[in-house]
C-alpha cells in the first residue's frame, strides 16, 4: 500500500507541473478562461470537517503545526469517482471558512501507461485514479492538483500565502483526512 500511496503522489506532483505552458499562474490564467466561456464547474462537496479534539489532534499534532481533520463522504466520493464530468468546484471546509477549487480533469498518464515491479518487469494492477488540475477559486496564480481514488483524496494547493496537503491519515480505519 506504502508504494501505491507513493506512485499517487508522484502522479500528482506530476499533474501539478504538466506542460510548461500551464505553469506559474498559467493553470489559474486557464481556468478562469473556462470559466469565462460559461463551462459550468459542477459542485463537489466529499468532505465533512470534524471540530477539534484531543481524538482528533492525536492524529497530526507530532506531524503537523496545523490541521483541519476531514471525514470523507463514501456516497459522494463513489459518486465523483463514476461520472463522467470534466470541471468540478470541490469545496473543501476548514477552521478559517470553506475553500472552493475549480478544478479541471486531467490525463496524467501516456499512451501505453502501466506500472511494472522493479527487477521483474511483471505488470502490477493499478486502478487509475481521478486527477484534476485547477485553482484556489478567486486567487489569482494560485494552483490547485486533487488526485481521488477509491477510499482517498489526495492533493497540493498553492497559493502566494502558502501550500496545503490534502490526503488520508495513514492507518486510520474511518478513513480521515
Amino acid at each position: 500500500m506504502r508504494a501505491l500511496t507513493f506512485f499517487a503522489s508522484v502522479l500528482i506532483i506530476v499533474a501539478c507541473s504538466q506542460g510548461q505552458s500551464e505553469r506559474s499562474g498559467r493553470v489559474s490564467e486557464h481556468i478562469e478562461r473556462t470559466v469565462a466561456k460559461g463551462v459550468r464547474f459542477e459542485r463537489t462537496a466529499l468532505f465533512e470537517r470534524l471540530g477539534a479534539s484531543s481524538t482528533t489532534d492525536a492524529l497530526w499534532s507530532a506531524a503537523l503545526s496545523r490541521a483541519d481533520v476531514l471525514r470523507i463522504g463514501r456516497s459522494s466520493l463513489q459518486s465523483l469517482r463514476g461520472s463522467s464530468t470534466g470541471h468540478i468546484a470541490l469545496e473543501i471546509p476548514s477552521s478559517e471558512g470553506e475553500l472552493v477549487l475549480d478544478l479541471e480533469r486531467v490525463d496524467i498518464t501516456a499512451a501505453g501507461f502501466r506500472v511494472v515491479e522493479a527487477g521483474s518487469e511483471s505488470e502490477v494492477p493499478y486502478e487509475m485514479g481521478l486527477h484534476f488540475r485547477g485553482m484556489i477559486r478567486g486567487v489569482p496564480n494560485s494552483m490547485a492538483a486533487i488526485s481521488v481514488f477509491d477510499d482517498e483524496v489526495m492533493g497540493l494547493m498553492a497559493d502566494d500565502a502558502g501550500q496545503w496537503v490534502l490526503g488520508r491519515v495513514e492507518n486510520e480505519p474511518e478513513g480521515l483526512h
